[in-house]
């Protein structure tokens, strides 16, 4: 079995609260709640939410970059096919 990486729901909140002030972007217009995002297979590495806070990117050394709904937490795609470890996410 494949251990899952979660990230708890503090982590997401404080990333979520955090990255606009480190990146000039305004916070989500809507109420962020706790939810834990389980799918990727090792650590990750970057979090970042869109510009209208909808939804939530993640990389990670499993290779994929992940794209979640806000609310809700519910994983919408992955983007495999890296050949190393992703390292950072951003979006304009």
């Amino acid at each position: 079995m494949v251990p899952t990486f979660r990230i708890p729901g503090f982590c997401f909140l404080v990333a979520l609260c955090v990255a606009p002030e480190s990146r000039g972007q305004e916070p989500p217009k809507q109420a962020v709640l706790p939810y834990e995002l389980e799918g990727h297979e090792s650590s990750i590495n970057s979090v970042v939410y869109t510009p209208d806070g909808s939804h939530v990117l993640t990389a990670s050394s499993d290779l994929t970059v992940r794209l979640w709904e806000t609310a809700g937490g519910k994983e919408v795609r992955v983007l495999s096919g890296h050949t190393g470890q992703v390292m950072s996410v951003t979006v304009d």
